[in-house]
């Protein structure tokens, strides 16, 4: 973690002693104050450099009021506020200039807190931006008339600030590594994604306008935010499926469609048993499943069924709160592939829907599918943040289960490694990047892909250039490597297929030809 000091960056009494309208004397301040905060982080970022530590920069708090005068102009530079708002861009430009490292946003914590509670520029001055505590008392005493005591005036909370402090930086440290990621939340309808059990009021119109008001829009906006960052949003109701296609637009208008759930399952099934096809049509694991209902005996009957997934719904004040500020539904960047993954599903679900009524070899034949490889050749690349995020990701087609940090893949390319990432189209679809492969010489160390191209014989044609770019290597060998895991059986079978032999445990080999 790292916190500059305000105090190192302006100076005290530095804006306050300049004459309020000598606005070139306030810029000249604020630019000198921009170079000593690029030097300052410079030093302190050395860790980050040498060894790709995760580093966690801390911005400045803004100061409570403009204490030029509430009726006078918020931005502008002769206003502290405004000038903090200045550096604090600065910081995080300067922070996303670092690999593995990101701003931790104290100043929002503090304002969600309440500022008042924890903040000490009402006492001193503005670039002391400490705790408020109650350090003067003692001094102080001894007044004629003995004054009441910060704690007494301002109340403050400074465990509450520090725990959930330290609660934002274990989450973001989670996001980034992508712990737990959910890859789908799937949603019941009735009293979770409107107000009220709609389809025995379908000619009320009180009921039907009243129905998305309040927190349903809330959780509606948190279905396209979802969407944005590569979570894939599903529909598992009790319910008529004819009937809700009525009622759907008189609800939502142009709010919410029913194609933003590409994966939607609106029958009178138990919710377990749909919850099986929704699994089967993503290709997704239980454990990477949020399933948000409103009733008590369904989330109770989903988590016997999967012990795994993960159920909320019954508090619906918290409901868009979990949805956008869990560290599990958060992701570190957003690529391509994730701000489109939506439609990749939808195309998905009509690919395997055609494959339900096809010959395989004539279904396979049909698709035309298309692999191209290529080369990541170092962490500027710009495949380097997809294919980063997909071997972070990717549970079942995993051939050892290995999560990455920063600099562990830094120094896997810089001493020799080789990442190959191939994308992948078909008739449906581009999926973009769906898998990668960690090379070392002979041996190919990982294999990973997306559960999106499962089943449509991608790894017969990656497979075979991957095994070539091996034997490059001036060996008659090859050696693939596999770790069992929970999660990964669709892989645990690739080497065999592919003509290898397994030696020691996990360890296969292929010898060429002759």
């Amino acid at each position: 973690m790292v916190q500059i000091p305000l105090s190192l960056i302006m100076r005290h009494g530095e804006f306050a002693k300049i004459p309020f309208h000598d606005i070139e004397a306030h810029q000249a301040v604020l630019e000198e104050a921009k170079s000593r905060l690029a030097m300052f982080l410079q030093l302190s970022m050395k860790y980050n450099e040498l060894h790709g530590i995760y580093t966690v920069v801390w911005n400045f708090q803004r100061p409570q009021h403009n204490y030029n005068g509430r009726l006078l102009k918020k931005y502008d530079v002769r206003n502290t506020s405004y000038v903090i708002d200045i550096l604090n861009r600065e910081l995080e430009n300067l922070v996303f200039g670092y690999k593995n490292a990101n701003i931790f946003d104290f100043d929002e914590l503090t304002s969600t807190l309440g500022k008042r509670y924890f903040q000490d520029d009402i006492l001193y001055d503005q670039n002391n931006m400490g705790a408020i505590g109650n350090g003067d008392y003692e001094f102080d005493k001894s007044r004629i008339v003995t004054p009441t005591s910060v704690d007494e005036l301002f109340s403050p909370r400074l465990f509450e600030f520090y725990e959930a402090a330290w609660n934002e930086i274990l989450a973001m440290y989670r996001c980034a590594r992508s712990a737990d990621a959910i890859k789908m939340v799937v949603f019941d309808l009735d009293d979770t994604l409107w107000r009220g059990v709609l389809a025995e009021r379908m000619d009320d119109v009180e009921a039907l306008e009243r129905a998305p008001v309040g927190w349903p829009r809330g959780v509606a906006e948190a279905v396209h935010i979802l969407k944005k960052r590569g979570i894939i949003t599903a529909i598992v109701s009790k319910n008529d499926e004819g009937n809700i296609r009525a009622l759907w637009h008189p609800v939502w208008r142009d709010q919410l469609s029913l194609e933003d759930f590409p994966i939607r399952f609106i029958n009178w099934k138990p919710k377990p048993d749909n919850m099986a096809d929704v699994l089967a049509a993503a290709n997704l694991l239980p454990r990477n499943v949020l399933f948000v209902d409103d009733n008590p005996v369904e989330r109770a009957a989903m988590k016997t069924a999967y012990p795994d997934i993960r159920c909320i719904g019954d508090e619906p004040y918290l409901t868009r709160r979990i949805l956008l500020c869990a560290a599990e539904t958060q992701v570190p960047f957003i690529t391509d592939e994730s701000a489109r993954r939506s439609d990749m599903m939808a195309a998905q679900v009509e690919r395997e829907t055609a494959r339900k009524v096809m010959d395989r070899a004539d279904f396979i034949a049909s698709l035309k599918v298309k692999v191209r490889l290529s080369r990541v050749a170092n962490v500027d690349d710009p495949k380097y943040p997809r294919v980063f995020e997909l071997i972070n990701k990717t549970n079942q087609f995993n051939t050892t289960g290995k999560r990455w940090t920063p600099p562990e893949m830094a120094d896997f390319l810089s001493s020799g490694g080789a990442l190959i990432c191939w994308s992948v189209v078909d008739k449906f679809t581009d999926y973009g990047i769906v898998g990668a492969a960690l090379c070392r010489g002979p041996v190919i160390e990982q294999i990973v892909m997306s559960c999106r191209v499962f089943g449509i014989d991608v790894e017969k044609m990656f497979m075979p250039t991957l095994m070539d770019m091996c034997a490059a290597a001036k060996t008659s060998m090859v050696v693939g490597l596999i770790t069992k895991t929970a999660a990964n059986a669709p892989c645990q079978k690739i080497f065999e297929s592919f003509g290898f032999t397994e030696g020691e445990p996990g360890i296969w080999r292929r010898y060429a030809p002759g």
